[in-house]
């Protein structure tokens, strides 16, 4: 067993371990951003499904800290029914990562998440309806997107920052619907019976690298500017994107 597990550390682990550490860092201080740098170097790193799966279990471990620190803050009223579009749509994500070719998924996850910088470099802000129906459909297509590859949570985000609340708010907002996410479609994998014990190994050993740059991204929320982290963020995503969508 011991031996099987020490067989585990290998170059992929580590690149993955240095990429959490930067990937934790833009969550820690934005609230949310770690699955869409990470999800495309993971699936290059360990295919598809085993990168959901640790992005899962590293987030729903280390999101913790995050939530109880912004639990206060978080507008309830409109995150429960966001809940109710992902636990009833979070299935279909799963049944699409596991019934599609690896090499294509891999390729459409660089392409969601070029997309989804390009969206966030552009400024575009939702300016649609923002009542209960709208909420739940959002949820539900954040939850397709977490269970397909683990990066649903821009989608909710930006919902949240054209609703015009305070830094503090919209942090705890982001922080919150983005943690949502993770126990949904563990779950789901759960039940597929697709949860390897390798990948929640692999998991366990990047929990810590992913606390230390979340630390890290805490402290520099009270440091570093705004823009600069936003250019800097948008600019790892779209090349990160594209990569992956040309490898």
């Amino acid at each position: 067993m011991i031996t099987h597990i020490l067989t585990l550390f290998t170059p992929e682990l580590a690149i993955a371990a240095g990429f959490a550490v930067l990937g934790s860092a833009i969550r820690g201080y934005a609230g949310f951003g770690a699955n869409i740098i990470l999800a495309p170097v993971y699936a290059f790193l360990f295919g598809p499904q085993e990168a959901v799966l640790i992005l899962g279990v590293v987030g729903l471990i280390s999101t913790v800290p995050l939530v109880i620190s912004v639990a206060k803050d978080t507008a309830w009223g409109q995150i429960m029914p966001m809940l109710l579009g992902i636990a009833c749509i979070t299935p279909f994500g799963v049944w699409a990562l596991v019934s599609l070719d690896p090499g294509h998924t891999r390729r459409v996850i660089g392409g969601l998440v070029l997309a989804m910088g390009v969206i966030y470099l552009t400024g575009w802000e939702y300016q649609g309806p923002r009542g209960v129906k709208t909420r739940i459909a959002i949820g539900g297509l954040a939850g397709w997107l977490g269970g397909f590859a683990a990066i649903g949570g821009p989608i909710m985000v930006l919902y949240f920052m054209s609703s015009k609340v305070g830094t503090q708010a919209l942090r705890a907002n982001n922080t919150i619907s983005v943690a949502s996410l993770a126990p949904f479609y563990l779950a789901v994998m759960w039940m597929s019976g697709i949860i390897t014990p390798d990948g929640v190994w692999r998991a366990l050993f990047l929990v810590p690298p992913y606390l230390a740059g979340q630390w890290v991204g805490v402290r520099l929320f009270h440091i570093v500017s705004e823009a600069v982290f936003r250019k800097f963020s948008l600019f790892l995503l779209i090349i990160i994107g594209a990569a992956t969508l040309v490898s």
